[in-house]
């Protein structure tokens, strides 16, 4: 369909440089039902949380065009969006009997594919809440599902992606709602306390903690290093 071609045709050049001179050419497309909307959804969406680079970039083209194009009944970009968002956390657990069969490199690259839309989709759910997209109460529910799941596995696959959506919406969510920030940030630490965790685990926890006692200003490289290098001595 010629519509989808020229809009993955401007997707694929739009960076916060580009956005300026792109964004009219996105938002004249005439989308004409609901099926050619969801479609665009879609194909925005598997673009944001595979090229986490520009996840911000793909969370503020989302606001805009949810404002620009048109919605058919109860279905906006927005809606459709946050359903493709909502479909890819429900299903974040790897599932390795699809894959049998599989030598173990073949395994290895589909856990890596797998973790990283994992991730790519947390943090795309980070950036919409930054830019408006996503409401607060909704980010608070996945946030708590995050925390509760580290609490209850205290293993890599469930601290990751807390980590990623805290370290993305940690600054807001401690200027707009610090009591909860303040619960969360409570039992990470009891979690990076615990000794059924990783070192690796833990460095990552430390390295959320320590960013939030900074005041969301991110260490240089070097110290970084330092921190985890006395972890792994522990």
């Amino acid at each position: 369909q010629e519509l989808l071609k020229k809009f993955k045709f401007n997707l694929n050049r739009i960076t916060m440089d580009t956005y300026s001179s792109l964004i009219k050419n996105i938002e004249e497309l005439k989308v004409p039902d609901e099926e050619a909307l969801k479609s665009i959804s879609k194909i925005l969406f598997e673009k944001a949380i595979v090229d986490q680079k520009y996840s911000a970039v793909y969370a503020i083209l989302s606001g805009h065009l949810d404002n620009s194009y048109p919605k058919f009944g109860e279905i906006s970009l927005k809606r459709a969006i946050l359903e493709n968002c909502q479909n890819e956390f429900d299903s974040a657990a790897f599932d390795k009997s699809k894959f049998e069969g599989l030598s173990k490199e073949d395994l290895e690259e589909q856990e890596f594919l797998f973790k990283r839309r994992v991730l790519g989709n947390i943090k795309f759910i980070g950036e919409l809440y930054k830019h408006n997209v996503l409401g607060l109460k909704i980010t608070l529910k996945i946030t708590e599902q995050l925390v509760n799941k580290c609490e209850e596995r205290l293993d890599e696959e469930s601290i990751e992606p807390l980590v990623k959506l805290l370290t993305t919406i940690g600054k807001r969510l401690d200027e707009v709602d610090k009591a909860n920030a303040d619960l969360y940030f409570g039992k990470i630490q009891a979690v990076s306390e615990s000794d059924k965790v990783t070192s690796r685990g833990r460095f990552i926890l430390l390295d959320l903690l320590d960013l939030r006692a900074s005041k969301w200003q991110p260490k240089n490289i070097n110290q970084t290093k330092s921190k985890k290098e006395e972890t792994e001595k522990e």
